[in-house]
């Protein structure tokens, strides 16, 4: 997840504040964000873009120098989302976590509903072993667009050692990033995790009767082969 925030700051880095004060009337996605970089291009951009390539670079001492150079954007930009995230992914690579807090603070103040910097706010807490604080940003990522939902579940078998933290912190109150998740597990061949899914869902009265029908298909490799078994009995198993 790291190395595609990083791609996704470098890209987004160039955009306004004029971009920013739309955010409420864009559409919340990354081509939107995109949209605005190429119309509304910063002043600052010669400047971040220094900036980004300084943090590229290993070691303390650019990370450093990157952050003195993002501190100077946003003197012109106090209120650009985007540069207090570049800034606080400097603060992490310096060492100066709890600066980096601060600015990964500004960002959903700043920009409610970007999909992709969000996303850089809840590495910012994975990265530092955070995951309580993650999961609700996540689950309001998945609330927002389908786009990520592969990116955050595969963080979530990576890092959470607990599945009831993803089901009651992790995912939103809505029916479509539960089955995602659902279908994520199915596909990863994780049988365990989705059980005790399908069971949250079913609890939930987020199940249907097009994914009880995956679920079964699902199931139906591990059934016992006892001279056939029908359909209808291994149906009652799993949605009972």
């Amino acid at each position: 997840m790291r190395t595609l925030t990083l791609i996704v700051g470098a890209v987004l880095a160039c955009c306004c504040s004029a971009g920013i004060l739309s955010e409420s009337i864009w559409p919340t996605s990354e081509a939107a964000d995109r949209t605005r970089c190429r119309f509304l291009v910063s002043t600052n951009a010669p400047l971040v873009e220094r900036g980004r390539q300084q943090l590229m670079g290993a070691g303390v001492e650019n990370a450093q120098q990157a952050a003195s150079v993002f501190r100077s954007a946003l003197r012109r930009e106090p209120q650009n989302p985007y540069l207090w995230s570049d800034l606080g992914e400097a603060y992490l690579d310096a060492g100066q976590k709890e600066n980096a807090r601060y600015c990964y603070s500004r960002v959903p103040v700043l920009a409610p509903r970007s999909a992709p910097l969000l996303l850089r706010v809840a590495n910012f807490h994975f990265e530092i072993g955070e995951q309580t604080e993650a999961l609700p940003i996540t689950a309001l990522i998945l609330s927002l667009t389908p786009g990520y939902d592969e990116i955050i579940f595969s963080e979530y078998t990576r890092l959470l050692d607990k599945l009831d933290d993803v089901l009651e912190y992790g995912l939103p109150e809505d029916s479509r990033a539960a089955k995602s998740w659902l279908r994520f597990l199915m596909q990863a061949e994780r049988h365990d995790d989705a059980q005790r899914s399908w069971q949250w869902l079913q609890s939930h009265g987020y199940a249907d009767d097009a994914l009880a029908g995956e679920y079964v298909a699902f199931q139906i490799p591990r059934s016992p082969r006892r001279g056939g078994i029908r359909m209808g009995a291994i149906s009652r198993q799993a949605l009972g």
